[in-house]
């Protein structure tokens, strides 16, 4: 049974690895919200307008007007963060707990498999099982 608890180790190093989790979702996060300034609205604003006038001529390929007046990852980081941080959190702690169990699976001691000894009547005379010969 000692061999299957778990290590203090683990413990330390999957909080380890959640906190590292969570703190570049916010950096994530900060750069994401950080980089849509008044220029970067502009640009998205003049691109709509671009993809709406060209939905009113005649296209080969339909596009669908951004309904949003904001970019898909502003609107992701700003009203859906708690979902991605709590994916990002579960996820990548799926990810650790499968690399903990097959590290640990490398590190622990194996069986060792111990063979009989053969039998007297097989050792190298020359008959097979059965007296043949």
């Amino acid at each position: 049974m000692d061999g299957k608890r778990i290590k203090p180790g683990w413990i330390i190093a999957a909080a380890c690895w959640i906190g590292i989790s969570v703190a570049l979702m916010f950096v994530l996060r900060n750069r994401v919200l950080g980089s849509f300034d008044k220029e970067a609205a502009d640009q998205w604003q003049v691109w709509r307008d671009d993809v709406e006038k060209q939905q009113k001529g005649t296209v080969v390929v339909e596009r669908r007007v951004p309904s949003s007046e904001f970019p898909p990852s502003f609107v992701l980081m700003k009203d859906y963060f708690a979902v991605c941080l709590v994916a990002a959190v579960v996820f990548s702690f799926l990810l650790f707990a499968v690399f903990a169990f097959l590290v640990t699976g490398v590190l622990n001691d194996s069986t060792v498999i111990q063979y009989q000894e053969e039998d007297e009547d097989f050792r190298g005379e020359g008959t097979m099982p059965g007296g043949e010969t």
